[in-house]
């Protein structure tokens, strides 16, 4: 028997934050760079807390979760910056309120392969469309990421910028795009 994943929001619970720092910890290499080569994996989690976090538990334990900014307000946006290039992120767009940013997204070792990450990344997208139905939800990756890029892929998104070279030599940062509803409306009508 297969069992439910739930998926839940943080909010604050002094257990779930030991449990995603210790995600952050056994995830850190994984990313390129790794995390706590950029920032300290402390303050990822503190960054991450002031967006939305979406994750999943088994019988208790976080498996995977995302991280979600609704705005990239001035609040925020000087923050991300300092730890991703956000500027394809916002390029065309006048106003960053009118886009929404995926920064990450993760599931333990262990739990991969067991449609989680597409789980939490339906739940987002749910979330997204009822509350933000004309701003575009943009993500960063990297090339060698084929994992996040077929998972991203599968829930609509499409590559509207390709860098090249951007984290090294054959490492290109790749930016992606949903389109809610709303906008897709408006882009083909």
């Amino acid at each position: 028997m297969i069992e439910e994943y739930e998926i839940k929001e943080y909010g604050g619970e002094d257990k779930i934050r030991y449990q995603l720092l210790e995600i952050l910890r056994s995830v850190n290499e994984d990313f390129i760079p790794p995390l706590a080569k950029r920032k300290p994996i402390d303050y990822w989690l503190t960054l991450f807390e002031k967006g939305r976090i979406l994750y999943s538990s088994l019988r208790g334990i976080v498996v995977g979760f995302l991280v979600y900014y609704p705005d990239l307000n001035d609040n925020i946006y000087p923050e991300i910056a300092g730890t991703v290039n956000l500027n394809p992120i916002v390029a065309g767009i006048q106003n960053f309120n009118l886009v929404s940013y995926l920064h990450f997204i993760t599931v333990t070792p262990e739990f991969r392969g067991y449609g989680i990450g597409s789980q939490l990344l339906s739940n987002l997208l749910k979330i997204h469309r009822k509350e933000n139905p004309a701003k575009r939800l943009r993500v960063a990756t990297w090339s060698s990421n084929l994992t996040s890029l077929s998972l991203y892929r599968k829930h609509g998104f499409h590559i509207y910028k390709h860098l090249l070279d951007d984290r090294g030599k054959g490492l290109n940062s790749i930016y992606l795009e949903s389109k809610t509803p709303l906008l897709y409306q408006r882009v083909n009508s």
